[in-house]
């Protein structure tokens, strides 16, 4: 059983002892625990809303360990987000929310572009632009990847999946020629 739910403590008293904690850590501006930064981190993409006690933007590995040391001293919960955002409540908390920052935005294209390593901070329309396509378009706040002479195999792990009409084709050269 979780025994770090409910919060038992006072949520100012938790939050002060994670900035206390953290303050030799990381950057003032990278833990948040004024109501108004902590109430904008409250929502994910899903229909759901939990206020964090505090909010910390981490970018190494030790970050992240001084962040579970705290979160564990002050009997906090502790939830990550990353790139994107949950469809489902789960990258909410009223513990410690902790974001991964530019530091986990790792992404490498290797040789021949078989194959790309990506940090758990870069979201899929960045890792499509770093593959270099013929085109990109946005439709109802959804990115739209053209790309040419790329295997289906090798783009499916990146999204879904369509043939391009003749129009689309047309506008894509024509942008590259007048571009």
């Amino acid at each position: 059983m979780n025994q770090m739910a409910p919060i038992g403590v006072s949520r100012a008293a938790a939050a002060a002892g994670i900035a206390a904690r953290l303050k030799d850590v990381l950057a003032e501006n990278r833990i948040m625990t004024d109501p108004l930064m902590t109430f904008a981190y409250s929502g994910d993409a899903s229909q759901y809303r939990l206020v964090p006690a505090a909010v910390v933007i981490v970018d190494t590995e030790d970050q992240v360990r001084a962040v579970i040391a705290a979160a564990r001293a002050e009997n906090l919960p502790l939830t990550f987000r990353a790139a994107g955002t949950s469809l489902s409540g789960q990258a909410i908390t009223d513990g410690v929310l902790c974001v991964l920052g530019d530091g986990w935005k790792k992404l490498v294209i290797h040789e021949g572009g078989d194959r790309i390593t990506l940090g758990p901070a870069v979201i899929v329309a960045n890792a499509n632009r770093a593959l270099k396509p013929l085109n990109e378009r946005q439709i109802f706040g959804k990115s739209i990847f053209l790309f040419d002479g790329v295997e289906r195999a090798r783009l499916a792990g990146l999204g879904e999946l369509h043939k391009p009409s003749v129009a689309d084709l047309f506008v894509a050269t024509m942008k590259g020629t007048y571009a």
